[in-house]
């Protein structure tokens, strides 16, 4: 599993939207640094079945990390089971189902 952490680039821009499909609505999250841009497509799970919620807490933690220079936001990403591990900046982690867009 590697690990990112995205303040050591400073967050340019971060978009974070619903997105219905006929099969099922998911969380599509944008982050672009200094360094790098990422994309990520979340699905909800047993751990997380409401999508909304999904989406706030990645709205909230990123907006967060992008706004404030001392707050963090780390990422550590587990692709072969896809998981993806948000770290917010208030120190609580959420895994979420997810699959990179490269």
């Amino acid at each position: 599993m590697g690990k990112l952490h995205l303040n050591s680039s400073f967050i340019i821009n971060y978009s974070v939207r619903i997105v219905q499909t006929e099969d099922y609505p998911y969380v599509f999250v944008e982050i672009f640094t200094e360094a790098q841009s990422l994309s990520y497509k979340i699905v909800t799970d047993e751990n997380f079945s409401d999508i909304n919620y999904i989406y706030q807490r990645l709205q909230n933690g990123i907006s967060s990390a992008a706004n404030n220079v001392n707050d963090n936001l780390e990422i550590g990403e587990y692709l072969e089971r896809n998981y993806v591990f948000f770290t917010y900046p208030d120190g609580t982690q959420d895994k979420y189902t997810a699959f990179r867009i490269e």
